[in-house]
């Protein structure tokens, strides 16, 4: 179909630009194949710091308050262990995290409804 958005998840729907090809390159030639900090490196946090004072005036501590994510689920899953005490309940209407299947072992206690389990429940 034309004038879709794809959102498949880790799949855009378009070429990745030529710049950020070329930055993986120079970083492999450069030997930098490990992996990094969990929470990203100092350099890229403090780079995002500057570029959301810069361009929102939003000041943010890059060592602090500043966490990078290998993708969405991630950082779902993360914001959700940060809002939630043990004990806590967490609704999610729909199965909607593929990657984490919805079965990561959060501190709190979980209850999920999906479109899935309505329907089993009503049988």
């Amino acid at each position: 179909m034309e004038d879709v958005v794809s959102l498949t998840v880790g799949q855009p729907d378009f070429v990745t630009p030529w710049h950020i090809r070329e930055a993986a390159i120079d970083s492999l030639e450069q030997g930098k194949t490990y992996y990094t900090s969990n929470s990203g490196t100092a350099e890229l946090r403090h780079e995002i710091s500057r570029y959301l004072a810069r361009r929102f005036d939003l000041h943010y501590d890059a060592n602090d308050e500043i966490l990078v994510t290998v993708g969405g689920s991630e950082a779902i899953d993360l914001a959700i262990r940060a809002c939630v005490d043990d004990g806590d309940e967490v609704i999610v209407p729909c199965r909607a995290l593929s990657a984490t299947d919805l079965s990561l072992p959060w501190r709190a206690a979980l209850r999920f409804f999906s479109k899935q389990r309505k329907r089993t429940a009503s049988r």
